[in-house]
């Protein structure tokens, strides 16, 4: 049984000396501040074709405010939707910093605007067992994830996406080594108020130190996203197909200060990528989520 009101800190902004520590995204660069940050995400355009399957996506906005993003999933290799839609976020952005109290009046607008957006309510809802402390830990990550259950067919003012399955990751990965490139995220973009896209990123396992579990639950990325980003799809393409492989969680990185020193709140946009220092995370889509979107779809 999952449990339904948990949720992570991802949104939070905190620093821990040679620590793991979340923030809310990143762009990452070459690290030369004189060139300034850089930032590949680009819209999706109606008329690429090539880009058509990542449409299935959204905002999520609570009390009239985007709050992150989401995925209109494909569920039907193991589910029966019945009519129903399923989208796939995260947990963190259903609830206010650093409290267990649940945000309201939380509406869905997919990708072809608000004329087709759709209220929802979180009782309609299946979150992984995330707690929200004011300095979560990686670990915590594991458990950042959730599906929201609509009552009508959102895939046709949009696409739908199916999720991999579950193991693929891991497969690809034994395949072309710990670090894979070709993934994509999918998220509102602050800056152009829209979704946008980016494209060619990296795949990165954790550390071997952090033991098999979180291992396949959590991989590193250096797709660029931004506030609001949190909850939007990690896919690959396979062939002609994108597939969903995860949802963006935040942001891990390690303060190298010395101790005693003045903290930096977080790293500055356009630093370099680094598998260890300073990276995206997203959650892997797993057996677990299966299991919870039919027992989403059976109530």
């Amino acid at each position: 049984m999952f449990r339904t009101l948990c949720i992570s800190s991802c949104a939070l902004l905190f620093c821990l000396t040679a620590v793991a520590g979340g923030a809310e995204a990143a762009i990452f660069g070459d690290g030369n501040p004189k060139n300034g940050p850089e930032d590949d995400r680009r819209p999706i355009l109606i008329d690429d074709r090539t880009l058509q399957p990542l449409r299935a996506t959204g905002t999520i906005e609570c009390d009239g405010v985007v709050r992150g993003s989401g995925t209109v999933l494909d569920v039907s290799d193991f589910a029966d939707a019945n009519g129903w839609t399923v989208i796939a976020t995260v947990a963190h952005i259903f609830f206010e910093p650093n409290t267990h109290r649940r945000r309201s009046n939380c509406i869905f607008v997919p990708y072809l605007g608000r004329e087709y957006r759709r209220q929802f309510d979180l009782n309609d809802a299946v979150m992984g067992d995330y707690i929200p402390w004011a300095k979560p830990k990686l670990t915590d990550f594991k458990d950042d994830w959730a599906f929201i259950a609509l009552g009508a067919r959102l895939d046709r003012f949009g696409a739908a996406m199916k999720p991999i399955t579950p193991g693929m990751l891991q497969k690809m990965v034994k395949v072309y080594g710990p670090t894979t490139k070709g993934a994509a995220i999918v998220g509102y973009n602050e800056s152009e108020r829209k979704q946008t896209v980016s494209l060619g990123c990296q795949l990165v396992k954790l550390p071997d130190r952090y033991g098999n579990d979180l291992q396949l639950r959590l991989y590193f990325t250096n797709c660029d996203a931004k506030p609001g980003a949190s909850g939007g799809g990690v896919s690959v393409k396979m062939g002609a197909n994108h597939y969903l492989i995860g949802m963006y969680a935040g942001h891990y990185w390690k303060s190298q200060s010395a101790p005693g020193a003045r903290q930096p709140t977080r790293p500055s946009d356009g630093d370099p990528f680094h598998p260890r220092a300073n990276a995206n995370i997203f959650r892997v889509f797993d057996g677990r989520m299966v299991e919870a979107i039919q027992e989403l779809l059976e109530r």
